[in-house]
C-alpha cells in the first residue's frame, strides 16, 4: 500500500466508535466530574474532535510518507493465514493475528477501519488515566482550572506517546489495557466500592498483557504488588492475627508468587524451558538488539558487537535511560514523525520544569506511580537501540509520569485513610 485510502468501512467504524465512547461515558464515567460537569463534557467533545483531526492526520501522513504504519500490515494480512485459537501457545504477533482475524472475517474491517477502532481504544485508555486522577483531584475547583486543563489535554492529546497509542497494533492495545489496569488498581488500593469487580478486571487485563508484552505485564504486576505490600505494612489494626496475615503471611505468599511469575515471564521471553542467570542475561541482550537497526538506530547494536554484556555496565545503562527520556535529539530528526516527537519532548520537559517543586510521594497512590516509573524506566532502557522503538515503548511510561506530575490537591475524604493504610 503506497497511499492512504479512505473507505466506507472506516467511516462506519468511526460512527460505531463514537457510540462506544458514549456508552463508556454513561457507564464508567457517569458519576465522575468528566461527565457530570458541563465544562468537562465540553472539553471531552473538543478532545474527541482534536483526536479525530490531529491523530487522523498523523495516520494519513504516515501512509503518504511511508506507505504503512509500524506493524499494521503484518497484523492485517498475517491474520488471514493464522488458524490458532485462544488456548493455543502463541507469540505476541500471533495473538495480534488472533485479535485481527475476526475484525476482518466477521466485521469486514479494512486497514483504515482497524486504525479507527484501535485509535478509539487508545483514546478510551487515556480517558481512564484522566478518570483515575479525577477520583482524587478536585477538577471542579475554578482556581485550579488552568492546571487541570493542562493535565486533561496532556493525557488525552499528547502526541509523542498517544500517537503510538492510537495506531493499530500492540502499542495501542497495551495502552488501552494499561488504562484499564491503572483505573482498577487505583480503586482496589483505595478500598472504594466495586472492589470485587476491580480485582476481576485487574486479573483479566493481566492475562491479556501477558500474551502481548510479557515484560510490561511483569512491571505492571510488580508495581501493584509492591504497593499492596506497602499498604499491608502500613495497616493499623488491634487484631494481632489479622496484622500477622497482613504483615507476615501475605508478603511470603506474594514473594513466592512473584518468583513463579518471574520464571514464567523469562521462559516466555527467552523461549527457554529453564531459568538461569545466563538465560535472563540473554533475554535482555536479545531485547536490546531487537529493532536496533535502520536509519533511526542509536548505535547500540554496534556497541554490543564485541561484548553484548556492555548493556549491563552502569555508564551504558545511564546512557540508555537518557535516550529513553530525551530521544530524539535534534541531530536524530530524520522526518516529520521525529520532528513531532522532538517538539512534544520539549513540552514534556517544560511540564517537568514547571511542576518540579510539587513532586512528592505524600500518599500510597503517588508511591504506586513512582514505583511504576522506576520499574518501567529500568526495563525499557534496555530497548533503546532505535529512536522509533524508543517512542513506541515510551507509550506506557509517560502516562505514569504525567499522573505523578499532576496528582495534587487531594481530598481529605480519600487521602487521610488512604495514606494511613486504613482502607
Amino acid at each position: 500500500m503506497n497511499k492512504f485510502e479512505f473507505s466506507g468501512a472506516a467511516l462506519v467504524t468511526y460512527v460505531a466508535c463514537l457510540a462506544l465512547l458514549f456508552f463508556c461515558c454513561i457507564t464508567i464515567f457517569r458519576n465522575s466530574t468528566l461527565w457530570k460537569s458541563a465544562f468537562w463534557r465540553g472539553q471531552l467533545f473538543w478532545a474527541v474532535t482534536a483526536n479525530t483531526v490531529f491523530f487522523g492526520g498523523i495516520a494519513v501522513y504516515f501512509y503518504l510518507t511511508y506507505g504503512f504504519i509500524t506493524d499494521d500490515i503484518t497484523y492485517f494480512y498475517g491474520c488471514l493465514a493464522y488458524k490458532g485459537n485462544l488456548f493455543a501457545k502463541m507469540s505476541a504477533t500471533e495473538f495480534m493475528w488472533f485479535l485481527a482475524r475476526p475484525l476482518r472475517d466477521y466485521l469486514r474491517l479494512d486497514l483504515p477501519a482497524c486504525h479507527v477502532l484501535f485509535g478509539t481504544l487508545g483514546f478510551i485508555g487515556s480517558l481512564l488515566f484522566v478518570q483515575t486522577l479525577m477520583l482524587r483531584m478536585d477538577f471542579r475547583n475554578k482556581a485550579l482550572r488552568a492546571r487541570n486543563l493542562i493535565c486533561f489535554w496532556t493525557l488525552t492529546c499528547f502526541p509523542n506517546f498517544l500517537a503510538w497509542g492510537r495506531f493499530f497494533g500492540k502499542d495501542s492495545a497495551m495502552f488501552f489495557l494499561t488504562g484499564i489496569f491503572v483505573y482498577n488498581a487505583s480503586k482496589a488500593l483505595s478500598g472504594q466500592k466495586g472492589k470485587v469487580i476491580n480485582i476481576i478486571s485487574i486479573l483479566a487485563t493481566l492475562i491479556v498483557m501477558y500474551r502481548l508484552r510479557p515484560h510490561l505485564f511483569a512491571v505492571m504486576l510488580a508495581g501493584f504488588s509492591f504497593t499492596l505490600l506497602m499498604r499491608a505494612f502500613q495497616a493499623r489494626t488491634p487484631n494481632i492475627g489479622l496484622r500477622g496475615i497482613y504483615q507476615l503471611i501475605f508478603p511470603v505468599v506474594l514473594s513466592l508468587a512473584a518468583v513463579l511469575i518471574f520464571s514464567m515471564v523469562v521462559r516466555r521471553v527467552s523461549m527457554q524451558s529453564n531459568v538461569s542467570v545466563e538465560v535472563v542475561q540473554s533475554s535482555f541482550v536479545n531485547a536490546s538488539r531487537m529493532g536496533a537497526y535502520g536509519g533511526s538506530a542509536t548505535g547500540l547494536r554496534e556497541t554490543m558487537t564485541d561484548d553484548p554484556t556492555v548493556i549491563f555496565r552502569p555508564l551504558r545503562i545511564a546512557l540508555n535511560v537518557i535516550l529513553l527520556f530525551f530521544a530524539p535529539f535534534p541531530w536524530q530528526i530524520r522526518g516529520g514523525a521525529d520532528a513531532m516527537a522532538f517538539v512534544s519532548n520539549l513540552f514534556f520537559f517544560y511540564l517537568l520544569y514547571r511542576y518540579r517543586k510539587t513532586f512528592t510521594t505524600a500518599d500510597l497512590f503517588q508511591k504506586y506511580l513512582l514505583i511504576n516509573i522506576v520499574l518501567l524506566t529500568m526495563i525499557l532502557s534496555f530497548m533503546s537501540g532505535n529512536v522509533g522503538l524508543i517512542l513506541r515503548e515510551k507509550t506506557i511510561l509517560l502516562p505514569f509520569v504525567f499522573m505523578f506530575i499532576f496528582y495534587r490537591e487531594l481530598t481529605d475524604r480519600v487521602v487521610k485513610p488512604f495514606a494511613q493504610g486504613r482502607v
